[in-house]
């Protein structure tokens, strides 16, 4: 027997999830200012008034706790403040109560109903509920209002892609970068679909396209470095994740990634290192145990190898890329029976492969 066998690479070391879509629900809304029109309420409009903008004030000083009780007391004094309970919603937003943000932004829009900046800001709740459904209906609401909100596009264009409607989110993207050519989240996000339809020379110019319009998208660059791998260029998919690391040092992905394509490259020593500090980054990171356990495979420490894949069964008992890559080292091992064993436990996790290894 030699070491040569097919080892299987988790199908997360370079994960659609981890690599590609990156939801920045970033506070793009606008936030109301002392400029708007008051119409007097049921209560006191002036105390009201001045609630609001003391709200403001701390808003903008990112008092959220403090300025949430102040538009809660505006609401108090006049009931149909419709900038109050928009940036009450904000706040809530903002401190992860999407839940109180929506009820926020649903009187708000009984205020204002078709309001295309609630809209956006109650679809971006839903988003981060994952309630995609409603997300989506409300970023269409939104344009139906306003066809230049590019925002709503682009928004609209993750939901897509979230559920797998690349072609319908490619259109979404492109129709945010002509509103807004700059928008270098558009470009990666579009490069993305792409990717998974499997056209990697389009996605690399897309995610291109997002570095030069935003040189610190240390993703961007994780994600060049994927397209690299897949077109088997792996010297230079390894120089885009160096480039992400040296952005982000703390970036775990990248670490994988890197080692990944560096076992490609046969500098199995290397690879070892990257998963050490993917590891060490995120010790959850499961992908990175299994990968270090095939570098450690191909430099014939099958006692090394056999330890890690032990930790990916330990974490994650229905692995069955790692009862598969076990069994290989047992058997390099002289352990027939426990490797025979392994193999029948990845094939009833539905790990073909392992088929072909009972057959010998």
């Amino acid at each position: 027997m030699n070491s040569t066998k097919k080892l299987l690479f988790s199908k997360r070391n370079i994960s659609a999830k981890r690599c590609i879509i990156i939801l920045m629900l970033m506070l793009t809304s606008v936030v109301y200012g002392q400029t708007d029109t008051v119409r007097i309420g049921k209560h006191d409009p002036m105390t009201a008034e001045k609630l609001y903008n003391e709200g403001i004030s701390l808003f903008s000083k990112e008092e959220y706790p403090a300025a949430m009780q102040k538009f809660s007391e505006a609401i108090y004094n006049r009931s149909d403040f419709y900038q109050a309970f928009y940036n009450r919603g904000i706040v809530k937003d903002i401190m992860k109560d999407y839940n109180g943000a929506i009820e926020d932004y649903n009187r708000a829009l009984i205020l204002k109903p078709r309001d295309p900046q609630t809209l956006l800001a109650r679809g971006k709740a839903w988003l981060a509920l994952n309630n995609l459904e409603s997300a989506k209906g409300d970023f269409s609401r939104a344009l139906e209002v306003d066809k230049k909100m590019h925002l709503a596009y682009y928004y609209r264009g993750v939901v897509n892609f979230m559920t797998g409607k690349y072609d319908d989110a490619i259109l979404d993207f492109s129709e945010t970068i002509n509103l807004k050519p700059d928008h270098a989240y558009a470009y990666n996000d579009r490069g993305s679909c792409k990717l998974k339809l499997g056209d990697l020379d389009a996605a690399a110019s897309d995610y291109l396209q997002a570095v030069v319009m935003d040189p610190t998208m240390f993703f961007s660059y994780n994600n060049l470095g994927t397209v690299r791998k897949e077109q088997g260029k792996y010297e230079e998919a390894a120089e885009y994740f160096s480039t992400a690391i040296r952005i982000r040092n703390d970036y775990a992905e990248a670490y994988n990634n890197r080692g990944v394509v560096r076992i490609f490259s046969e500098k199995f020593e290397d690879a070892i290192k990257d998963f050490n500090k993917a590891i060490e980054l995120n010790p959850d990171m499961i992908s990175a145990y299994n990968n270090r356990g095939n570098a450690k495979y191909k430099l014939n420490d099958f006692k090394g190898a056999i330890e890690d894949y032990n930790l990916v069964i330990t974490k994650e008992p229905e692995n069955g890329s790692a009862y598969l890559n076990r069994g290989i080292s047992k058997e390099m091992m002289r352990n027939t029976k426990g490797a025979e064993e392994d193999w029948r436990k990845a094939v009833s996790l539905g790990v073909k492969e392992a088929e072909e290894f009972l057959k010998k």
